[in-house]
């Protein structure tokens, strides 16, 4: 993977998680000034090299300013105290053999899963959740439980939902449910005899 799309791929991640409350557009102006320490309004390099309009400058710099993450003034802006705690970043060096763990995490995750769809959503929501090794092999049991559970019942002909897609299993925290025990489902039941 190229510089660039890792780059791209990192800011695309940052505005999905940061819960900004503006457009996209507005996001990667206040990120040009964030990384760039430009405070100059309309400057030629963001209108030549990110090909901005005047107006969709204006528009930014308004929405910015209304949503409190720059004070704007005529030809500049001031970056606040919101912007700076957004943009904070304390990046640790990454351990490749932790992003090898938890890689192989996922790949054992995903052997259980099954219908093997969206895996790069799953993916991306397994990266992010970043699970410490404990926590894999958690859900990774939680998965394999929930999928024999769903085998039996409908071995036996009782009804039990469908497991939910990868990504949305993840993100609703699914490893969590309670899965009934086996021999609890299994028991028969005596024949009640008709005593008349």
């Amino acid at each position: 993977m190229s510089k660039l799309t890792e780059d791209s791929n990192a800011l695309l991640c940052t505005f999905e998680n940061s819960k900004i409350g503006v457009t996209f557009l507005s996001f990667l102006l206040l990120e040009y000034h964030v990384s760039t320490k430009d405070v100059e309004k309309y400057s030629e390099s963001i209108m030549n090299f990110y090909g901005f309009t005047i107006t969709q400058l204006n528009s930014s710099y308004s929405e910015l300013s209304f949503n409190g993450y720059i004070d704007s003034r005529k030809d500049s802006i001031r970056l606040t105290k919101k912007t700076d705690k957004m943009f904070q970043t304390t990046k640790k060096p990454v351990d490749p053999n932790e992003i090898k763990r938890i890689k192989e995490a996922f790949d054992k995750y995903w052997a259980f899963v099954p219908k093997k769809i969206n895996k790069l959503k799953a993916k991306r929501i397994w990266d992010r959740l970043k699970p410490s090794e404990n926590l894999a092999d958690n859900i990774v049991d939680s998965i394999e439980k929930q999928v024999k559970y769903k085998i039996k019942m409908d071995s036996l002909g009782k009804f039990h939902p469908e497991l939910q897609q990868p990504d949305r299993w993840l993100t609703n925290q699914r490893w969590e449910d309670v899965v009934p025990e086996m021999k609890s489902v299994i028991k028969k039941q005596k024949p009640q005899r008709d005593e008349r």
